[in-house]
């Protein structure tokens, strides 16, 4: 005997729960992984595969989630200039420039007092702050 293939009965709603994110996080919630178990495996990777090739796409992808995380926490700030001119001959000459910047200090770690980095990018945390030699002295 056979069985009975379910009816479908709109398959459009089908289709389109696959993009639904609620089907995502109740597959996240239910395993119970978690980013800092992403973050383990791709280090875990990182330091014991064999193939250089796998490291490095390891690290990679690692420097890519962690660059995510600060991106949606606000730590790095991305933006971009285009500037657009015309040659005498009517060529046209398009010019863009992107930067990214850290905008707030990431806990529990500064860069050296000696770094240009942070006096550009890191402000000081006080007025007094600022007073000082990067040795700690007034």
């Amino acid at each position: 005997m056979k069985e009975k293939k379910p009816v479908i009965e709109n398959g459009e709603d089908v289709i389109r729960s696959m993009f639904s994110i609620d089907g995502v996080a109740a597959a996240i919630q239910r395993s119970g992984f978690d980013v800092e178990e992403e973050v383990s495996m791709y280090i875990d990777i990182a330091r014991n595969s064999l193939e250089d090739n796998t490291r490095l796409a390891a690290l990679q992808r690692l420097n890519r989630r962690v660059r995510e995380v600060a991106e949606v926490n606000g730590m790095i700030s991305t933006g971009s200039v285009r500037m657009v001119s015309h040659e005498e001959d009517g060529t046209l000459i398009e010019q863009t420039r992107s930067e990214s910047r850290l905008l707030s200090q990431v806990r529990g770690f500064n860069l050296p007092a000696k770094s240009r980095i942070a006096d550009r990018v890191l402000p000081p945390a006080s007025d007094q702050d600022a007073r000082k030699a990067p040795d700690g002295t007034s």
